[in-house]
Parts: C-alpha cells; structure tokens; sequence
C-alpha cells in the first residue's frame, strides 16, 4: 500500500488566517492538555500573526495577563454560552 503525499499548499499555512473561534479553540485546547499559563501564554504568541489583524491586541494582552488560563476559561464560558452549549 502506498503512502498518501498531501500537496504542497496544505503546508503553507502562514498565509492563511484563523478566526476568533479557531483562536478560542487552539487556547482552550493549550489549557485543557497542559493546565499551565505558560503553554497558554506561548500559544497565545503563536495565534498572534495568524488572527486577523483587529484581533492581534486581543492576543497580546493574553500573553502578558497575570494569569491567562483565567482569562481563557471566560473565553470558553462566554463562547459556550453563545452557542447554546
């Protein structure tokens, strides 16, 4: 059996970006694997350049937040209740 090659353009993904609900989805997944700030923060630098620009600010003040896991738990109360979750 071969082996499947993806294309190439599946691995340039710096050009394309992630909307907030993408963004939300990567920190809650940082803090659900590693319950650290740290990972959180490291993340959150990360998604910067990949967020739209009007979100950039968003990203920042997470990573310097005294404690960002907090501020990513009421991303995801916040989120889940919008959706009806």
């Amino acid at each position: 059996m071969s082996a499947m090659h993806a294309p190439a353009w599946a691995f340039r993904t710096r050009s394309s970006q992630l909307n907030t609900l993408d963004a939300a989805v990567c920190l809650a997944l940082a803090l659900r694997i590693h319950m650290t700030d740290e990972a959180v923060r490291k993340t959150a630098g990360r998604l910067r350049d990949m967020v739209p620009i009007e979100n950039r600010a968003q990203m920042s003040k997470i990573m310097r937040h005294e404690a960002p896991s907090a501020v990513v738990e009421l991303i995801i109360k916040n989120a889940t209740g919008a959706l009806g979750l």
